[in-house]
C-alpha cells in the first residue's frame, strides 16, 4: 500500500481556548513499510491542513477543519479484480504513548465540533457561532466524513477521517492503523500503518 504524506500544520485549539500547533512530518518506519505496498490496493493518506493563509483545503473543504480536527484525507483505490469492502468504523490514532484512539463517527465528529471534549485534559468551545454558520459547517462535515463503502475493481472511495485533537507531546511518533479492508472474493483482511511525526 502507498501513502502520500505531506508537510502539514495540524492546528491546535478550540473556539476560546489555544494549544501549541505541532507541525507535521511524514515518518517512515521500517515496520511499516511491508504493509504499505500492494499492487491490489493503494491507500492514499493526507493531514488536511486549512488553518494557514489562503489554505487551499479550507477553499476545498468549506471549513477550518483544522480548527476543530485532527484529521486526514483518505482515498482508496482499488486495483484488484475483485471487490474490496471498508469499514470507516476501523481507524486508529496511535499516539506517541501507544494509546489508541478511535476515529470519530459522522455523529461524534458533529458532537465534538460543537461541544469540544470536556474530559480532562480536553478542551470545550467556549464562543457560541451563528445558528446559520453552525448548521452549513454541520453539513460540510457531513458530506466531507469518510463512509464505509464496498469498491467494485477500479473503483476509488474517498472522504476525511477525524479524530479528537492531539497535542505536541502525542504527535512524536503517531501512526494511523487502518483495519477493516476486506477483498470479499478471497476473505482476506488488510490493514495499513502510516507514521507521522512532529519532529523534523
Amino acid at each position: 500500500m502507498v501513502s502520500s504524506l505531506r508537510w502539514i500544520v495540524l492546528g491546535m485549539s478550540l473556539m476560546g481556548c489555544t494549544h501549541a500547533t505541532p507541525i507535521m512530518y511524514p515518518s517512515p518506519s521500517p515496520k511499516t513499510v511491508s504493509s504499505q505496498t500492494s499492487r491490489a490496493l493503494t491507500i492514499l493518506l493526507t493531514p488536511v491542513q486549512t488553518s494557514s493563509f489562503n489554505s487551499p483545503d479550507r477553499e476545498r473543504y468549506g471549513l477550518d477543519v483544522s480548527a476543530y480536527f485532527t484529521a486526514f484525507d483518505l482515498e482508496l483505490i482499488n486495483h484488484s479484480d475483485q471487490t474490496v469492502s471498508f469499514d470507516s468504523q476501523q481507524i486508529y490514532l496511535i499516539d506517541a504513548q501507544e494509546k489508541r484512539h478511535l476515529s470519530l463517527s459522522e455523529e461524534e465528529g458533529i458532537e465534538y465540533y460543537r461541544f469540544g471534549d470536556p474530559g480532562p485534559g480536553g478542551a470545550v468551545v467556549l464562543l457560541s457561532k451563528p445558528l446559520t454558520l453552525m448548521r452549513e459547517e454541520i453539513q460540510q462535515i457531513r458530506q466531507l466524513h469518510i463512509r464505509s463503502a464496498s469498491l467494485r475493481p477500479g473503483e476509488t472511495h474517498r472522504g476525511v477521517v477525524l479524530f479528537k485533537k492531539i497535542s505536541e507531546d502525542q504527535c512524536h511518533d503517531l501512526h494511523i492503523h487502518i483495519q477493516g479492508i476486506t477483498f470479499t472474493e478471497t476473505g482476506i483482511s488488510k490493514d495499513a500503518d502510516l507514521a507521522f511525526t512532529c519532529e523534523n
